[in-house]
């Protein structure tokens, strides 16, 4: 083979064990240069390309790379032997000189000093001039190795220090401009903390905040009773018995309607042109639905003259009829809290206030959080309303978390302490038409409730529609009307976070509490802002007819659409289109493991990201393991009901590979051919750790069983090249499999797992779970060896005495 001709590696350590052994004694082979002899045969038997000193990609010869810097700079060389891979390290190159060059540049215009030293050089802007610094004539660019340009690219970094430091020197020299350097540096700080913010993905917010605890769905199952997330059977919803401020019948709205509704589930806002939503015709949904319980409570809706009535600009005041806006001037974002409600006791005083003809309440602030991670359908964990403050108050202690139900203006409901009770008692609140709700995008509320209460709204006014109908308005979110209307920097860095969680943090309340506070004043400007537009279309009214649509909105299941795997294969990432080519056999596996999914997510009620993300199960089809640790290693971190339902997706993919061979959708991969390679980031992670001398994969029991569930191997797709399947067979028992024959280790014996892997998890101290497949006996818990055991490949006289 290929390593046969090759001239053995010599690096620093095996230079070292010569020098250690004695000068009668012969050399021996290392592990180190073994292990490169046998990856240079490994890659001459198949056919895979070994760079070559010279090559002209700046690539260095197996042996320089090793004494360059191990098995890193090797990877390099190998890698830059694929066209692909050369091609795109040549561009970067290219750019990245392109950028030193206009840094040089800029240090010359910033640092007058540092640019004279560098025309004293003959350098100009990453290049060498003939020597008269205008850098035009003549001009040789530098090399990308050249160690001239790397060289003063440092200069111009410490020349930037020193006059930083310069700069804070003169500062210090005075008060005043120590605190000007101050606020400065907080500014600055403050700024980079919210760009890393938002330059986190909104699934990353999500994973950071999420709270290790149990789900309420276990630990309060009845509230939870109602909950169905059958693909085949109907959403039933739950409604009070006495529908109150109903004009149709509670009974006639409760008779089901044929066929599955979902192209009218989101009534005139699906619609185009007044036609129903197109519904792919391969979904899987019930053959029956129920109709919307207040449809025609809401069409028959007549506005009241208060509600179409608009404040004057001197009544509103510059504060509000509420006192709430504009009271942050120099005073930073406020700290309320709310009054918390989680017993039915102060529920029923709340509504006891709203429903008092003394109060006269008139219209309610309400917003929702919700969780959807550890839900298929979703949670709504915590309801926020604010009443009008009393006589334009701005009390702080009105507001105060610790406040009475009977003096607070803003209130927190533990919505899933009180899930069971919460239609007794707020469905009549909701439902009354001469009560306006104002919300703000209440698109996902109105379902929401729905969903989880039975309670409908009736007569809402929607900020969100009002921002959208004003031309002159740059943004429709809340964030804008906070800062237009009440001086406050909207921080939403807790839209994202975990409201299951209890005792809700200080911090996550007063966030709530401010999406309410300020919405009843930011209600009257908005309808001030409406009536003295110019534009006849744009007014009180058609924001309430607006908000009656998304009223309308009927809260039903998400339907299963089988062929919904081909939206995961190609989809959007990073704003650029990439698609996932797949052949017809690993398609069919994908398409086994996308229903598996769906129905593990329903029947544990989960989420379907948490089952397994979508890139992990496109991993899997595509990868089509036959082993359970095969299984588990692809992906990391391996999601727990992958872990737990291991044997299951091993006998879908077998199944997958099955239906494809029997109805010959498309020819097998060719065995032992090396298959074009990509340039993408997924490709050259797995060559890197394929090319790796290192790259070897201890023996796995699974292995001696065959396949999975007696799967044949010409049934099967050749392995492919990735840092799991492809290392080649280790000599050398693995450690778990060696613990486990000393009786060091013992399997779990969780009726759960399959085939003795166990999913049993200990937290980390980064926070993050680890999966451990073995416990340690309890006899060997304090084990520590006190020197590393000689590997079984380096062999010879002086193998006893610790010596290399």
């Amino acid at each position: 083979g290929g390593g046969g001709s090759s001239k053995p590696k010599s690096s620093k350590r095996s230079a070292a064990a010569t020098t250690a052994t004695t000068e009668n004694q012969p050399e021996q082979p290392s592990l180190p240069r073994l292990l490169t002899a046998l990856a240079l045969g490994v890659r001459a038997a198949n056919g895979l390309p070994r760079p070559a000193a010279g090559n002209g990609h700046g690539a260095a010869s197996d042996s320089e790379a090793d004494d360059g810097g191990g098995g890193g700079d090797d990877d390099f060389a190998y890698l830059m032997a694929f066209p692909e891979f050369a091609s795109k390290c040549h561009e970067g190159r290219a750019e990245l000189s392109v950028l030193l060059s206009d840094v040089l540049r800029s240090v010359e215009e910033v640092s007058p000093s540092s640019a004279d030293d560098m025309m004293d050089d003959g350098v100009n802007g990453g290049s060498v001039s003939n020597g008269n610094g205008n850098g035009n004539d003549n001009e040789q660019d530098l090399g990308f190795e050249s160690p001239v340009l790397w060289e003063k690219a440092a200069e111009a970094c410490e020349s930037l220090l020193e006059e930083v430091d310069s700069y804070v020197q003169s500062l210090q020299d005075s008060a005043t401009a120590t605190a000007a350097a101050s606020s400065l540096a907080s500014t600055l700080e403050s700024a980079a903390a919210r760009a890393r913010e938002k330059s986190r993905s909104s699934y990353g917010l999500m994973m950071a905040g999420i709270v290790d605890m149990d789900k309420p769905q276990n630990t309060d199952p009845g509230a939870f009773a109602t909950v169905n997330n059958s693909r085949t059977e109907p959403f039933r919803p739950r409604v009070h018995p006495d529908k109150p401020h109903g004009v149709v019948a509670l009974a006639a709205t409760l008779r089901p309607v044929p066929g599955h509704g979902l192209e009218t589930r989101n009534g005139d806002l699906g619609s185009r042109e007044g036609a129903p939503s197109k519904i792919p015709d391969d979904v899987v949904a019930p053959d029956v639905h129920y109709p919307h319980q207040y449809e025609q409570e809401i069409h028959s809706l007549p506005y009241r003259e208060w509600q179409l009535a608009v404040e004057s600009d001197d009544r509103l005041g510059e504060h509000g009829v509420g006192g709430t806006l504009n009271r942050l001037s120099g005073r930073g974002v406020p700290i309320d809290k709310g009054c918390w409600i989680d017993t039915e006791s102060d529920l029923v005083k709340l509504v006891g206030r709203i429903n008092d003809p003394s109060e006269n309440v008139r219209e309610i602030a309400v917003d929702l959080e919700a969780h959807s991670h550890r839900s298929f359908g979703g949670i709504t964990c915590l309801m926020q309303l604010s009443l009008r403050r009393r006589n334009g108050a701005n009390d702080d202690n009105s507001n105060s978390r610790n406040a009475s139900v009977e003096t607070a203006s803003d209130f927190l409901i533990d919505t899933i302490a009180l899930r069971r009770v919460m239609n007794r008692h707020l469905a009549a609140v909701f439902a009354d038409p001469d009560i306006v709700k104002v919300m703000h995008g209440a698109d996902s509320d109105i379902p929401w409730l729905q969903r989880d209460f039975g309670i409908y709204v009736v007569n809402l006014f929607d900020t969100g529609r009002a921002a959208r109908a004003l031309p002159h308005f740059s943004s429709a979110g809340l964030a804008y009307l906070l800062g237009r209307y009440a001086g406050v920097e909207a921080d939403k860095k807790h839209q994202l976070s975990d409201w299951r969680q209890r005792p809700l943090p200080d911090e996550m309340a007063a966030y709530a509490t401010s999406d309410t506070t300020y919405l009843l004043d930011i209600y009257d400007r908005v309808k001030l802002e409406l009536q003295s537009h110019p534009d006849s279309d744009v007014s009180v009214t058609s924001v309430l007819n607006d908000s009656k649509k998304v009223c309308l909105i009927r809260y039903d299941k998400e339907p299963f659409r089988p062929t919904g795997y081909t939206t995961i294969i190609s989809s959007k990432r990073n704003k650029r289109k990439r698609s996932t080519s797949l052949d017809p056999r690993h398609e069919r596996v994908l398409k086994e493991l996308y229903d598996w999914r769906d129905r593990t997510a329903r029947d544990l009620d989960e989420s379907l990201h948490y089952v397994c993300p979508n890139s992990a199960l496109v991993r899997i089809a595509t990868m089509c393991p036959r082993t359970v640790g095969a299984l588990q290693g692809l992906v990391n971190p391996c999601p727990p009901l992958v872990v737990r339902c291991s044997d299951e997706i091993l006998r879908l993919i077998k199944q997958g590979i099955s239906d494809s061979a029997v109805s010959k959708t498309g020819p097998a991969p060719s065995p032992g051919r090396t298959q074009p390679v990509a340039s993408s980031p997924e490709k050259i992670s797995q060559l890197r750790a394929s090319a790796s001398p290192f790259a070897f994969k201890p023996a796995d029991e699974g292995d001696n069983k065959g396949s999975a569930d007696g799967a044949n191997e010409g049934d099967l797709p050749p392995r492919p090249l990735d840092r799991q399947n492809s290392g080649m067979m280790s000599p050398v028992v693995g450690t778990d499999a060696l613990f486990k024959q000393a009786g060091w280790m013992t399997p779990q014996g969780d009726p759960m797992e399959m085939d003795g892997h166990t999913s049993t998890e200990d937290e980390s101290d980064s926070g993050k779970k680890r999966r451990q497949l073995l416990s340690v006996d309890k006899a060997n818990e304090n084990y520590v060896a006190n020197k590393y055991s000689r590997h079984s490949l380096e062999m010879g006289p002086n193998a006893e005495d610790g010596s290399e």
